[in-house]
């Protein structure tokens, strides 16, 4: 060492391996009553509201809860919770709070009648756990949402528009002429004719519209603030890309159309009263597609929100893309 250089010149700072370092836990909410039972929210920054309002942080459209109910506050690896004057009120392990409450690992957050559970896990915790929800919330061969997550979308939508008065659309799409396609192809080309198709469908979705698979060759999507021309236009757009799709087999490539049914309700003054009767009018929407050709869209209009434009348009009809607005109810045939 020469007579100019100390110790600390030449002293240099060496980075710790990655899976030596220290790292924050992470501070999470999963939902085990309300709407998407199972979710994890995770709470990184300071403060987090939650409500049923469009500017929360954590949005669960639950008409128990208010608009902003909640906040929680992280400070290091502590988390408080809040209410905000919420009108039914916010519980820690069923004691109603009235002031800034921290929160212990395990114990259950009751807002209105929504809980959550509270619960400080490492990285590897949380990712195993969004796993396992992932897998009870996905449809195996397509990877979209299964048929209970959609129901519990749903309802929790149906409530919320009820209660605010915005549109909401249902839209059920059945693959025509599936059978022919497995006994022609085997199963095999079939389940990679629903692939094809449910990812067409997924890449022409908004973020904040639910697709899931209902069943079968049976696909729904779920548009929030979407009433006629906007259902009709999304159904159209859908089954004209489905009729994109395309699977190569041995025997050349193998394309299929779809039948969509919509139905839209239109807030409180819909002649929808439960989630069960909006699927219901989309169902009987989609039968009357299949039955007046296929490869068509019809819209079940509320008879009280049929525009002059929707009347005129009932009558067209265009080869293969047929349009057709029907007043609720249709009377499914048997």
């Amino acid at each position: 060492m020469g007579s100019g250089e100390s110790e600390e010149d030449v002293t240099q700072e060496i980075p710790l391996p990655e899976e030596l370092r220290p790292r924050r836990n992470k501070l999470t909410l999963q939902v085990v009553k309300g709407p998407r039972v199972g979710e994890i929210f995770t709470i990184d920054k300071p403060q987090a509201t939650l409500g049923r309002g469009a500017d929360v942080d954590v949005r669960l459209p639950d008409p128990s809860l208010s608009r902003v109910h909640a906040r929680f506050e992280r400070e290091g690896d502590t988390l408080f919770v809040i209410d905000l004057d919420s009108r039914n009120g916010t519980a820690v392990d069923g004691a109603r709070i009235t002031d800034r409450r921290r929160l212990e690992n395990g114990e259950h957050v009751t807002l209105g009648n929504v809980i959550l559970r509270y619960a400080i896990q490492d990285a590897h915790s949380l990712k195993v756990s969004r796993e396992l929800y992932e897998a009870a919330v996905r449809d195996r061969l397509t990877g979209m949402h299964n048929r209970g997550y959609f129901e519990d979308r749903v309802a929790a939508e149906f409530a919320f528009v009820r209660r605010h008065g915005s549109p909401l659309s249902v839209l059920l799409i059945d693959i025509d002429h599936f059978k022919k396609v497995n006994d022609t192809h085997g199963h095999q080309v079939g389940d990679a004719v629903l692939r094809a198709a449910s990812a067409k469908i997924t890449e022409s979705l908004r973020a904040e519209d639910v697709a899931s698979r209902y069943g079968g060759e049976e696909f729904v999507v779920l548009a929030r603030g979407t009433a006629n021309e906007g259902a009709r236009v999304l159904a159209q757009r859908l089954r004209t890309r489905i009729a994109l799709a395309q699977v190569l087999t041995l025997q050349g490539i193998v394309q299929v159309t779809a039948s969509i049914g919509v139905a839209v309700m239109h807030g409180a003054d819909s002649p929808y009263k439960t989630p069960a009767e909006l699927v219901a009018a989309a169902d009987e929407a989609l039968y009357a597609a299949k039955r007046n050709g296929r490869n068509q869209v019809v819209v079940n209009v509320d008879p009280e929100h049929r525009t002059e434009k929707s009347a005129g348009e009932a009558s067209v009809s265009l080869s293969g893309s047929s349009v057709l607005l029907a007043p609720r109810p249709l009377k499914r045939e048997e």
